[in-house]
């Protein structure tokens, strides 16, 4: 593979250790490439995910729907491979922090090596997508578009993460294939579809390698955990709740293994999200028997939330109110009777069956908005 060989001329320069750690990571990502059967398939299907290593529940979302898309290849008859996106590619094969048995090659060798392949879909981040389109070309993409059959599908699982509208505009004229699938209900709707003025399709997010078991009251630990996102009311929130409620350990989710972090929501009572709101700060402890805060935010949540006793309407009423309702829920009636219904709105919507459909119908085409 010329790839193969111009990576070995880099490395050979560089010392013996650098050379027999390209050579290795070089082995994993061709040895990946064969299993994945992706040398002689007709058709390929691309996950773009970034080089750095970070935990997030879009990460994790991509990395299921990629799980989830390898077994289903009597469906799209294709194989699956994971890529760095272009331009971000570190000297590694693999996320540690997600899921290390997950191998990613560089997107110009899983292009370069799929010789057969004349069938391409390309799935890209929304907050990535900018990036991944300067890096590749405007140009390349049209004749990967042209001569392979590529299509792009934005996988949008923050809107307020999207490019703006023009660059959309400017995608879809020159890849008319383009889709877009939304991992909220809040915005995936028609309204959305025509603001895009590209297909639209709900695919709802799961973050989760295992269903979540609900634990009891009694089973959880005076555990609050925190969201890593910054926010303005950061400190103070913080501080209210060191200062005021000094029996919780405050648990700020950074920087470490998902298990680990699977494992605290299944322990923590309270969670706090500075994210979007109906994230998985929120959502994984509801869905753990615990209980979730967060601020109301319209562009994630929908109205069927707005009145739930842990979803407040500003950050103010949050500060006035918070500690008071962290004392009245921490009784095991007042606790599970909180739990229960919100827990049930959430499995309306979000479960690994409902996302395995939706997938399902985006690779057979049944697009929800069509």
């Amino acid at each position: 593979m010329s790839y193969s060989l111009s990576l070995m001329r880099k490395v050979v320069t560089r010392g013996p250790q650098a050379l027999c750690r390209r050579v290795w990571i070089l082995l994993m990502q061709s040895t990946s490439f064969l299993r994945a059967r992706a040398l002689w398939s007709r058709t390929l299907i691309l996950f773009i995910v970034p080089g750095e290593e970070f935990i997030g529940g879009g990460m994790f979302s991509i990395y299921n729907l990629y799980r989830m898309s390898i077994r289903m290849r009597e469906v799209h008859q294709g194989s699956v491979i994971m890529c760095f996106c272009p331009g971000r590619r570190l000297p590694r094969w693999r996320n540690t922090t997600i899921d290390s048995g997950i191998t990613i090659c560089p997107l110009e060798f899983a292009l370069r090596a799929s010789v057969r392949a004349r069938k391409l879909l390309i799935h890209v981040p929304e907050y990535l997508l900018q990036d991944f389109v300067e890096q590749v070309g405007m140009e390349k993409l049209e004749r990967l578009s042209k001569r392979r059959g590529m299509r792009l599908n934005i996988l949008n699982q923050n809107v307020t993460l999207m490019p703006p509208l023009p660059f959309i505009e400017k995608l879809r004229k020159a890849l008319p294939g383009v889709t877009c699938t939304c991992a909220h209900p809040s915005y995936s709707t028609l309204e959305y579809q025509q603001k895009l003025g590209v297909p639209v399709h709900h695919l709802p997010a799961w973050t989760y390698p295992r269903e979540p078991v609900v634990s009891a009251y009694e089973e959880k630990e005076n555990i609050f955990l925190v969201s890593p996102d910054r926010s303005e009311w950061r400190e103070p929130v913080l501080s209210l709740i060191g200062r005021e409620l000094p029996q919780f350990r405050i648990q700020v989710v950074f920087n470490m293994p998902f298990e680990e972090y699977l494992k605290l929501a299944q322990r923590a009572k309270f969670s706090l999200t500075f994210g979007e709101g109906l994230d998985d700060y929120f959502i994984g402890v509801f869905l753990r028997g615990g209980i979730g805060f967060a601020v109301y935010n319209e562009e994630f949540f929908t109205a069927q939330f707005h009145d739930a006793r842990t979803v407040y309407p500003d950050w103010e009423t949050l500060m006035r109110n918070l500690v008071s309702d962290v004392r009245f829920l921490d009784k095991k009636d007042a606790y599970e009777a909180i739990n229960a219904p919100v827990r049930a709105q959430l499995e309306s919507i979000w479960s690994s069956s409902r996302t395995i459909q939706h997938l399902r119908d985006f690779y057979e085409g049944k697009f929800s908005l069509l």
